[in-house]
């Protein structure tokens, strides 16, 4: 298990926050909290974890007849979600063959993207994991669709 993190709670959620804001390398995270590169990384994935499970708590896919209510209809079809994609900007390692996977040709960085679907009134139904800037928002939902497809009724469509 290991020894007792010197680490306050305050503490780790900040070096996690600092991570997701400027992305800086686990190097100067590691400088700034006067410990190795490896612990900073390790903190800041833990970090990311606890916030992933916390989201991933609050989504909920609701029901059709409340994403009814808040669709609209166009040309005669049924809309009641939206989908789109976020791509961040992330340094890479001085290895570019190592982070070719995270190049993305549609912002020419290197980035990580993720997928939400949301109701029309805002409320996040859906999101993916992060996938390498490289991956399409259209890659990563065909790689979801299987799991997601069965939520939605036959009437209804989707924007995006």
């Amino acid at each position: 298990i290991g020894a007792p993190s010197k680490f306050s709670v305050k503490e780790k959620a900040l070096m996690g926050i600092l991570s997701l804001r400027h992305y800086p390398r686990n190097s100067l995270l590691g400088a700034i909290f006067k410990c190795h590169p490896k612990t900073s990384q390790r903190i800041c994935l833990e970090e990311l974890e606890k916030l992933h499970d916390y989201v991933e708590s609050q989504v909920d896919f609701t029901n059709v007849i409340e994403r009814t209510r808040s669709g609209i209809k166009l040309f005669g079809q049924l809309f009641t979600w939206a989908i789109d994609g976020s791509e961040q900007k992330v340094n890479g390692s001085s290895d570019n063959v190592t982070d070719y996977r995270f190049y993305s040709q549609k912002k020419t960085q290197k980035s990580i993207n993720i997928l939400a679907i949301c109701d029309l009134e805002g409320r996040i139904l859906w999101l993916s994991p992060s996938y390498p800037g490289s991956y399409s928002d259209k890659d990563i939902l065909r790689q979801h669709w299987s799991e997601i497809k069965d939520h939605f009724s036959g009437d209804e469509n989707g924007l995006g």
